[in-house]
C-alpha cells in the first residue's frame, strides 16, 4: 500500500510540475560523459516522455533516469564534443550501436522494443544489454557505476574464435579479430 501512495504522489507531482519530452527534446537534464572506452549518455526526465528510438522505444510518466552506454566516440567529430550537462535536450553520440541501457523510473513505464514489451507501475529499475547483431561473434565486458559515470569501461572483441586467448588482452574501443580458428 505504501508503494501505491508513493507512486500516486510521484504521478501527482509530475502532473503539476512536469513537462513533456519527445525523443531527445524536452528532457529535463542530460549529461554526456566520455571515458577511454565508452560514451555514457544520462537522461533525467520529469513528466511525460515519449521515446521513439528503436533501442528504447516506449513512454514513461513520472520521474525517470536513464543511462545509455555506447562504445567510445572520442575523436569522431571533435574531441569530446558535447561533453557535460545540457538542459532540455541532448544529442546522441555518433557511435556504433548501443551496448547497455539502464533506467530507474518512479511512475508508469511502457516499453515496446523487439526484445521486450511491458507496462509497469511504481518503481522500476532495470539494466538491459542490447545486441543488434546476434549473428556476429563477440565478447563484451561492461563496468558501469551509476554514481560515477567517469569510471565506465567497455571492452569488446569482435570475431572471437578462441576465448581463452583474448580474455586478458586489453581492447581500445572496439577491436576486430580476424584470426584463424585454432
Amino acid at each position: 500500500m505504501r508503494i501505491l501512495k508513493q507512486t500516486g504522489l510521484i504521478i501527482l507531482v509530475s502532473l503539476i510540475f512536469g513537462g513533456c519530452a519527445v525523443g531527445n527534446y524536452g528532457t529535463l537534464l542530460s549529461r554526456k560523459t566520455f571515458t577511454d572506452t565508452a560514451t555514457v549518455v544520462e537522461v533525467y526526465s520529469l513528466g511525460l516522455q515519449l521515446r521513439p528510438e528503436a533501442f528504447d522505444r516506449g513512454a514513461s510518466f513520472g520521474v525517470r533516469h536513464a543511462a545509455y552506454i555506447f562504445p567510445c566516440t572520442q575523436g569522431k567529430g571533435g574531441a569530446n564534443e558535447g561533453e557535460g550537462w545540457e538542459w532540455f535536450r541532448f544529442k546522441w553520440p555518433e557511435a556504433e550501436d548501443l551496448v547497455t541501457r539502464t533506467n530507474s523510473t518512479w511512475g508508469l513505464e511502457a516499453q515496446t522494443m523487439p526484445e521486450m514489451n511491458r507496462l509497469a507501475a511504481g518503481y522500476q529499475d532495470q539494466v538491459v544489454t542490447v545486441d543488434r547483431h546476434p549473428e556476429e561473434s563477440k565478447l563484451v565486458r561492461i563496468s558501469y557505476n551509476r554514481s560515477d559515470p567517469k569510471s565506465a569501461s567497455l571492452w569488446i572483441k569482435k570475431g572471437v574464435k578462441d576465448v581463452a586467448k583474448v580474455l586478458d588482452e586489453s581492447a581500445d574501443c572496439v577491436e576486430d579479430l580476424d584470426q584463424p580458428d585454432t
